[in-house]
């Protein structure tokens, strides 16, 4: 037993002796070996909720449709391309995607998100589970090089790094938006490649994150931009106090070299990227509510949330801070260390920020009230422990007392000053257990210095894995229900109604261009029409086609989704005709509506239901010719309805084309209104204007005498949900005696408001005519609506007109990395319309000579054509891509420079 214990203190001994040999690199990979190894046990811990739940860490709402199905792309189509162009068959990978549907392509990529070009695309769920954890690990990393950057012990170091890595906002974002954790691994790399600026040495680690941080997303990297200045100014106030204005001059050259070149190597992905987020309409949204303040329940969620409480208090204001943080933070306040004056500054400044929803509403892109910078506030407590924590062995008895005093004021105020419902008593004991270390080290502290920090660190443990406790346990904030299941990922594509037509398609292959649309596309699988190489219309993303969105309102076509999530055209045989739709998929047993003119060619079985492929019998190519023109300011005054037929009889242009032949028109519609003769109210009322809903799911059922042989609408008329800020959405549904349709109303205050307060459904065609309509209102409320109409439309023109559309099409078309070709035969001079959403970034070509494209049918792009037989051909070049090659030139030309520069600056100073 003694040699036992001898045996023991001598390896203890020597472990001790090792750490304290050790210095510069070998000191770091002794730390990154225990750093690696306690993140694991960690992790193990952390996490085990969604592995004993079996689920993945792809969010349902946003990380299956949007971040898991990029990867895949990644993975499907990069990756055959790259394998293409080795192979000998030329360049494959697409500068335009149409199977993106009317999205634009975004042309931003973490690097991480590289590892999916080595990736099997079927196995992608694996590599998405295991960047996530890779991520965490790399912002505990980060912060270690800023720990040791300032001259840190290891230990400490630790300590911070665990609380940052593990801070409220990634346990909450990290697993939710896993891109986001990309700009906490950059920020404190950030910091010291600023600090290396400021000491003026070799700037680039500060150029090599600038350019990480703008390619991976420039919408990130503005706010790290203001969050490092802030930094820059407060360091320089600090560390100057003689000639002040020179250094700054001399400080703010050295800023504009090294983050010019950073941003110039980042160009080739900035400006396509800017030229993206200008046209998004997402920049300067109107607001609804105070710049000046929140809510009460903000600030006293301040105050309670701010220990180990992860998730968001609001605004995306995330806290949750391991439980030395205010220990730490009332220390640096009291400790009056001059070294300490700016994390003192920054401290109070990014606290200040955070108490004004005009701060993030100007971090967000003056887009809406977000703080998700709060990431950076939470590098802010992370250092503010890592530097504090052994301090605690350092001071006075009187300032830990004075600690240990504010503590207890601390507990109090928010337990006697709050509301209740705020207040939670787990992390005050973990406070608690904190005084009594600082009371039982108190004589011992020198003697004990280890073991005082070893227990710190052992108590930020405990603390990190209670706050992801709370997160994630199915009895507290059962986050994991959010998640998909193991295996999961891929069955959403699998169960898809686009799954359903390419299998279909595997026995009656088409080798046309056309598009696709489902009457009951999945959110999960809204983006992924790629997958099963289908042209589809749904999409879920902020970058989508402004002119394609103002063409489905201008029409006031029904929208069941927000203004950055979008299922399809419902009904509407004219809208999807025009937008080159041949296939609508539905499910049998639904009351979805048939659209005119489609026919059912198959029924597909597919995980237990039932699929009907439709075929559009009016099926236009994706180009095809006007012989009329109408002038857009004689289109615009027009009802949506005629709008709707003025597209199927002339072209709708911006200028008259130059060909003289192609006549102005004037356009007819046949739709008609009909009275509606009775209103059957059950749990609302509506009168002058206002609709009080007083049950959830209350009707109001429309009697009208239908006509036979006609399309039927219900056009809903100025239904208006806001009530002061509030952001309240919900679908709102409309059935017939065989058909069902939804449409989304929200309120202005909504971010992702489709703005839609006026929306046309489609009710069906029927050869009996329809009688009744019953609007079904989900929610209780009082809210204002103008009007309901009954409309009509009879068929026969649609038919007429759409029929001479298709007298002249694009044939032969093929799709290439750039966009498309086809040739076409017509017998007089006419437009040529292209059903694809407008950009400035296509050319067109007819018969190799560059041509003008119009805008066209407000969505759509048109060329003329004279009389005759021709080649056309549709060239893409992504807006802003060629200046972003030019400035990435240039910038890697002075990156070379400014290595030289440096390189003769070390030659001389030797």
């Amino acid at each position: 037993m003694a040699y036992m214990k001898s045996s023991i203190f001598q390896i203890q001994k020597s472990y001790l002796t090792l750490w304290k040999g050790l210095r510069g690199w070998k000191l770091f990979f002794f730390y990154i070996l225990h750093y690696t190894l306690f993140f694991i046990v960690l992790s193990y811990f952390i996490f085990s909720d969604f592995r004993e739940a079996e689920k993945t860490f792809i969010w349902t709402a946003d990380g299956m449709p949007q971040y898991f199905t990029r990867l895949v792309y990644i993975s499907q189509t990069i990756r055959n391309g790259i394998q293409s162009f080795l192979a000998g068959e030329g360049w494959t990978i697409p500068l335009y995607d149409f199977r993106w549907g009317t999205l634009k392509m975004d042309r931003q990529i973490e690097p991480l998100q590289c590892l999916a070009v080595l990736w099997p695309w079927d196995r992608i769920d694996e590599l998405y589970n295991i960047l996530v954890i890779v991520r965490y690990y790399l912002i505990g990393l980060s912060f270690s090089f800023l720990g040791f950057y300032f001259k840190q012990k290891p230990l400490p170091i630790m300590i911070g790094a665990f609380s940052y890595t593990f801070c409220g906002f990634s346990l909450f974002a990290g697993v939710r938006h896993a891109y986001f954790m990309s700009q906490m691994v950059y920020l404190p790399l950030l910091v010291i490649g600023a600090e290396k600026i400021l000491r003026k040495e070799q700037p680039y680690l500060f150029i090599t994150v600038v350019f990480l941080a703008i390619i991976t997303d420039l919408y990130f990297s503005c706010m790290l931009a203001i969050l490092i200045v802030i930094y820059i100014l407060i360091r320089f106030f600090d560390k100057y106090h003689e000639d002040r204005f020179y250094e700054f001059k001399c400080l703010v050259g050295r800023m504009i070299v090294g983050g010019g070149i950073g941003i110039a190597l980042s160009s080739i992905i900035m400006f396509p990227t800017l030229f993206q987020m200008l046209d998004t309409g997402r920049i300067g949204q109107d607001i609804y509510g105070s710049l000046w303040g929140y809510g009460k329940a903000y600030y006293q969620m301040f105050l309670t949330d701010f220990l180990i409480e992860p998730g968001t208090i609001g605004s995306w204001t995330c806290l949750g801070f391991s439980v030395l943080a205010v220990p730490a933070i009332c220390l640096l306040f009291l400790h009056k260390d001059i070294q300490k004056r700016s994390l003192r500054q920054i401290f109070i400044i990014f606290t200040g920020m955070l108490f004004f929803p005009i701060v993030g509403y100007i971090m967000s892109g003056f887009n809406t009230f977000s703080n998700r910078w709060c990431f950076a506030y939470a590098l802010c407590i992370s250092a503010i422990i890592m530097f504090e924590t052994p301090c605690f062995l350092e001071v006075n008895k009187d300032i830990l007392r004075l600690v240990s005093t504010e503590l207890i004021i601390y507990f109090m105020f928010c337990y006697f000053l709050i509301e209740h419902r705020y207040f939670k008593i787990v992390p005050f004991v973990l406070l608690a257990c904190c005084i009594l270390l600082f009371i039982i080290f108190l004589p011992f502290r020198c003697q004990y210095r280890r073991i005082f920090l070893l227990s710190a660190f052992a108590v930020t443990c405990i603390s990190i894995y209670y706050s992801s406790f709370l997160m994630y346990d199915p009895t507290q904030k059962n986050y994991v229900a959010e998640f998909t299941e193991k295996s999961d990922a891929y069955n959403f594509y699998d169960k898809s109604q686009y799954m359903s037509l390419y299998q279909y398609q595997k026995k009656e292959p088409d080798e046309n261009f056309y598009r696709v649309v489902g009457s009951d596309i999945s959110h999960s699988a809204i983006n992924a029409s790629f997958y099963t190489d289908m042209n589809g219309l749904s999409y879920f993303d902020s970058i989508y086609y402004q002119s394609y969105m103002k063409w489905l309102k201008e029409m006031e076509l029904s929208h069941r989704g927000d203004n950055i999530v979008y299922y399809g055209i419902e009904g509407h045989s004219p809208a999807l005709t025009l937008a080159n739709v041949k296939y609508y998929i539905m499910t049998d047993g639904k009351k979805k509506v048939k659209p005119y003119g489609f026919k059912e060619i198959a029924q597909i079985e597919n995980n237990g239901r039932k699929d009907i492929i439709l075929e559009n019998e009016k099926f236009l190519s994706v180009g095809y010719t006007y012989g009329t023109y109408l002038p857009n300011e004689k289109y615009q005054p027009l009802f949506a309805l005629a709008k709707q037929d003025a597209q199927i009889q002339s072209v709708i242009l911006n200028e008259a084309p130059k060909y003289e032949n192609i006549k102005e028109a004037s356009v007819t519609t046949d739709a008609y209104q009909i009275p509606i003769t009775a209103i059957d109210c059950d749990g609302v009322s509506w009168e002058n204007g206002a609709l009080k809903v007083k049950n959830e799911n209350a009707t109001m059922t429309l009697s009208f005498p239908g006509d036979t042989n006609r399309e039927t609408y219900l056009r809903i008329v100025d239904l208006d949900l806001t009530a002061g800020s509030s952001t309240r959405r919900w679908n709102l549904s409309a059935e017939t005696e065989k058909t069902e349709i939804t449409a989304k109303f929200s309120a202005d205050a909504y971010i992702y408001s489709n703005g839609m307060k006026t929306q046309i459904l489609d009710l069906g065609y029927t050869e009996e005519g329809y009688s009744t309509c019953k609007i079904t209102f989900p929610q209780k409320g009082t809210f204002k609506l103008a009007d309901l109409q009954i409309w009509c439309q009879p068929m026969d023109n649609y038919e007429k007109y759409i029929d001479a559309l298709r007298e002249e099409v694009l044939e032969n078309v093929e799709t290439n990395w750039r966009g498309l070709t086809g040739n076409i035969s017509v017998s007089k001079d006419k437009v040529l319309c292209i059903a694809i959403p407008y950009d400035e970034g296509w050319s067109a070509y007819v018969d190799g000579e560059k041509v003008k494209i119009y805008q066209a049918n407000t969505a759509f792009m048109a060329v003329e054509l004279s009389a005759g037989n021709h080649q056309v051909e549709l060239r893409y070049w992504t807006p802003g891509l060629t200046a972003g090659i030019i400035c990435s030139v240039i910038g890697f030309v002075s990156l070379i420079v400014l290595i030289i520069y440096w390189r003769k600056k070390k030659v001389a100073q030797k």
